[in-house]
C-alpha cells in the first residue's frame, strides 16, 4: 500500500486500495466488479488506476484500463482490441521488454475480420492470450472499462452483461466498470446470469477537504501556496455570495500572482478573479479585470508561446460575459478571436469548442452571413483530428449542423461524416442531440 501519510491524495488512494482488496478478497471468484464512486471523487479513482496499472502498483491484480468510447454493440469489441494493441505497442516503445507479447497476430486478425463480425470472439481470445503472457494466468487480469463517451447507457450495460455473461473466461480474467453514486446508471449489470458481480462502493472521499489540505501545504510565504489558498477562499466567498470577502481574497490573489514573477500566473490571477466576479452584478469591473488579464497574457505569450492557452481562455470568458449581457455581436467577435488563436497555435480541441459556440450564436441570433463560413471552418478542423481526440470534443454539435446545411449539396461528404459520428457516438447521436436541442428550447 502507499505510504505517504501526509499527502491527502495519497491517503485517499491508499483507502481505495484497501477497499478494493477487501471487496475482492471476500469474493475472489468474481467476474465483474462495479465501482460506484461519488462524482467529485473520480480524480482519486483515476489516480488509483494510474498507479495500479503502472510498475509502481502494490496490488496483486494486473490492471489494464481502457477509455475506448462506446458507440454501439456492433463496434465496441473491435475498438477495444484496437485500443488494447495500440496501448501495448506504445508501452513497449517507451519501455522495451525482454519478452514481448505478440500483438501483431491480433492486429492482423482484426483487420481480416469479416463484415458483420463484432469481434467479441477475437477479444475473448486475445484476453486469454494476454493473461497467459502477463502472469501465466496466476494473477487477476482486471480489464477496466471507462469509456470517454457512451452513446447510450442502457446499450453499454447490455453489452457488458452479454459479453461477461455469455463467454467463459479463465478464473484469472476479471472485468471492472465505473458507475456513479446517486445515479447508478449500470445497476442492471448486477444481475448477470451465472456470474459473480461485486459492487465496490467507497464512501465520499472529501475532495474539497483534500484540495484545502493541498492548498495549505508548503511554505505559507510562497506565492504558489498563497495563490492556491486565495483560490480556495474565493470559491467559498462566491458560494456564500459574500462580495466583500471575494474582493479581499481576489486582491491577495493578484498580489500573489504578481510576486511570483510568472506573467502567465499573473494573468491567471486576473482571469480567476474575473470568473468569480461573473457571479455578481459587476459587468464593468469584470470586463476591466479581463482586459487586464488579456494585456498581461499577451506579454506572457511573447515570452513563451506555450502561455497561449491562458489567452485562449480569456477570450472565451470575454465572449461569455458579453453573451450574458445580451451583447451577442461582441460575444461572437471574442469567440472568433478564440478560434483563430487556437488554430494559429494548433490547439485544435480548443478551436472546436470555440466554433461550437460560434455556430450556436450565429444560428440562434441570426448572424446568417457568418454561419456557413464558420460551420465550414469548424468542420475542417475535425478532419485533422484522430478519432480518439475527436471523441472527447463537442464536434458532434458541429457535425450535426454541417450535415443539416449540406446534405443535399454535398451528399458524399456528409454521409462520410455521419458514419464517422456513428462510429464515435453511436447510431442515435443525431437523435440524442435533437432531443437536447428540444429541451433547451422548452426551457427558454
Amino acid at each position: 500500500m502507499m505510504n505517504h501519510e501526509h499527502n491527502p491524495v495519497a491517503v485517499r488512494i491508499s483507502k481505495l486500495q484497501n477497499i478494493w482488496s477487501e471487496a475482492t478478497e471476500k469474493v475472489p471468484a468474481y467476474n465483474l466488479a462495479r465501482w460506484v464512486i461519488h462524482n467529485e471523487d473520480v480524480d482519486f479513482l483515476n489516480g488509483f488506476f494510474k498507479l495500479e496499472s503502472s510498475p509502481h502498483g502494490s496490488l496483486e491484480d494486473i490492471f489494464v484500463v481502457l477509455f475506448t468510447p462506446f458507440g454501439s454493440k456492433e463496434t465496441f469489441a473491435r475498438m477495444l482490441i484496437s485500443d488494447w494493441i495500440d496501448m501495448y505497442k506504445q508501452g513497449i516503445e517507451e519501455q522495451p521488454q525482454a519478452k514481448a507479447w505478440d500483438f501483431a497476430i491480433y492486429r492482423d486478425r482484426l483487420n481480416d475480420l469479416p463484415q458483420g463480425d463484432t469481434g467479441a470472439g477475437l477479444l475473448k481470445e486475445m484476453l486469454h492470450d494476454f493473461s497467459k503472457y502477463a502472469s501465466g494466468e496466476t494473477r487477476p487480469l482486471v480489464v477496466t472499462l471507462i469509456p470517454r463517451s457512451i452513446s447510450e447507457n442502457d446499450a453499454y450495460a447490455k453489452w457488458i452483461s452479454a459479453f461477461v455473461g455469455r463467454n467463459d473466461f479463465a478464473y484469472a480474467i476479471k472485468f471492472a466498470i465505473v458507475d456513479y453514486a446517486g445515479h447508478n446508471y449500470f445497476d442492471s449489470v448486477q444481475n448477470v446470469e451465472n456470474r459473480k458481480v461485486i459492487t465496490v462502493a467507497p464512501p465520499n472521499l472529501d475532495m474539497r477537504g483534500a484540495v484545502n489540505e493541498l492548498a495549505a501545504m508548503g511554505n505559507p510565504n510562497d506565492p504558489q501556496v498563497q495563490f492556491r489558498t486565495c483560490m480556495m477562499k474565493m470559491g467559498e466567498a462566491a458560494g456564500n455570495n459574500k462580495r466583500q470577502d471575494l474582493d479581499h481574497w481576489g486582491s491577495r490573489l493578484i498580489d500573489a500572482g504578481q510576486r511570483s514573477g510568472d506573467q502567465s500566473m499573473f494573468a491567471s490571477a486576473h482571469l480567476i478573479y474575473a470568473g468569480f466576479l461573473m457571479h455578481f452584478p459587476a459587468k464593468e469591473e469584470t470586463q476591466l479585470m479581463l482586459e487586464k488579464a488579456e494585456a498581461i497574457a499577451k506579454r506572457a505569450v511573447q515570452q513563451d508561446a506555450n502561455h497561449v492557452v491562458i489567452l485562449i481562455q480569456i477570450y472565451g470568458y470575454m465572449g461569455a460575459l458579453a453573451s450574458m449581457h445580451s451583447d451577442h455581436r461582441t460575444a461572437l467577435d471574442y469567440f472568433i478571436k478564440q478560434a483563430n488563436l487556437s488554430k494559429e497555435h494548433n490547439q485544435l480541441a480548443n478551436a472546436i469548442s470555440a466554433y461550437k459556440t460560434i455556430i450556436y450564436l450565429c444560428h440562434t441570433h441570426g448572424f446568417a452571413p457568418e454561419y456557413l463560413e464558420h460551420l465550414q471552418h469548424g468542420y475542417l478542423i475535425g478532419l485533422e483530428l484522430t478519432d480518439d481526440d475527436l471523441s472527447v470534443t463537442d464536434y458532434s454539435f458541429i457535425a450535426y449542423h454541417y450535415i443539416d446545411a449540406n446534405h443535399y449539396k454535398l451528399p458524399n461528404e456528409t454521409e462520410a461524416l455521419r458514419q464517422r459520428m456513428e462510429q464515435l457516438f453511436g447510431v442515435n447521436w443525431q437523435t440524442d442531440l435533437q432531443q437536447k436541442f428540444d429541451e433547451v428550447e422548452q426551457q427558454k
